[in-house]
């Protein structure tokens, strides 16, 4: 991996709705997105802390790190109303890359095999985006009606499984990026 192929970067907002300050709450003994951060700077690409309360998260990174750099975004991506694809677009023009993974620190554990799987099928498979999904394998229903299964019922190992997007990365490329 060239460092120019791909930068990943994460979005961190305190102002939360839901969970006031949820990205820096205590998880473990240390706060949330430092375990994201961790892991990410072990990749050996640019990660970007992109917000715009650098300050604060800053001074609360609690390990060394040798990839992580801090980029303030404009404060009017930082509303409750801000849609993830804006702050992602504008990301992309104030870096330049061929393809960028992004990262939420809100998944705090996810392991460093598990982004380079993202970014291998983008880099290296001829993806234009990856992202992470949990396999369920198991009865779904969607809008009252089987969505993966017959009636009457087979056993579990013989059902399609269904792929639900878990949200802790995506890897796209500048195109799918750009294009929403």
């Amino acid at each position: 991996m060239k460092n120019k192929d791909v930068v990943a970067f994460v979005p961190i907002r305190l102002n939360s709705q839901r969970i006031k300050n949820k990205s820096i709450i205590d998880i473990y003994g240390r706060p949330m997105f430092c375990w994201c951060l961790e892991t990410l700077d072990s990749l050996n690409i640019p990660v970007y802390v992109y917000s715009n309360n650098i300050d604060i998260l800053e001074e609360k990174i609690d390990f060394e790190y040798k990839n992580i750099y801090f980029l303030n975004r404009p404060e009017y991506l930082d509303n409750h109303d801000t849609k993830g694809i804006d702050i992602y677009k504008e990301f992309s023009r104030q870096i330049d890359a061929n393809s960028y993974l992004l990262a939420h620190c809100t998944s705090p554990f996810v392991k460093s095999s598990s982004y380079k799987k993202c970014i291998e099928k983008v880099l290296n498979e001829g993806y234009n985006s990856s992202c992470t999904v949990e396999k369920k394998q198991t009865f779904c229903w969607h809008k009252d009606s089987p969505l993966n299964f017959s009636i009457p019922r087979q056993k579990t190992q013989d059902i399609v499984p269904v792929y639900v997007e878990t949200s802790a990365a995506y890897c796209y490329n500048r195109d799918v990026l750009n294009s929403g």
